[in-house]
């Protein structure tokens, strides 16, 4: 697997900051939520008051990840050979100048569909004053982004 990263700079919004859009990263992560058709899942935290994260595209598979309490092992049954049950990308974002990276490999979700994710985002904090959660997440009503403040 030959991985890239790739630098990127959001630019703050007039209406919510980019600390709100970390903070939203941070309290939405863990829960599972569709993109572009696709099931999508993060896990984002702070270190040095820089957010930092992974984004887990979940693909259809025929079953779940095993896990062996005995041995602490895991198991994964029934996916193709060469094949993954899900593609992961990591991410850092300074919430104070915007500036960030992307770790990208082939096939798995490209930065563009990631800035959209966080256009996504944003527009959600513009429409809840700023705040946003994990039903937040969820219960967005469709893809489509209205606002020019993006």
């Amino acid at each position: 697997m030959k991985a890239k990263v790739y630098g990127f700079r959001l630019s703050g919004g007039s209406t919510c900051t980019l600390k709100g859009l970390s903070d939203y990263f941070k309290s939405a992560g863990g829960n599972i939520f569709p993109h572009n058709k696709q099931d999508r899942m993060f896990f984002a935290g702070e270190k040095d008051n820089i957010c930092v994260g992974v984004l887990l595209s979940l693909k259809d598979q025929k079953r779940f990840p095993e896990l062996q309490v005995d041995n602490y092992s895991l198991h994964i049954r029934e996916v193709e050979e060469g094949k993954s049950p899900f593609d992961f990308n990591f991410f850092v974002i300074d919430p104070l100048t915007g500036a960030g990276v992307y770790q990208h490999y082939r096939g798995s979700c490209s930065l563009l569909t990631f800035g959209s994710i966080c256009r996504r985002m944003y527009d959600d904090l513009v429409r809840n004053n700023c705040t946003g959660n994990a039903t937040t997440l969820q219960n967005r009503a469709g893809e489509r982004i209205s606002r020019k403040d993006q």
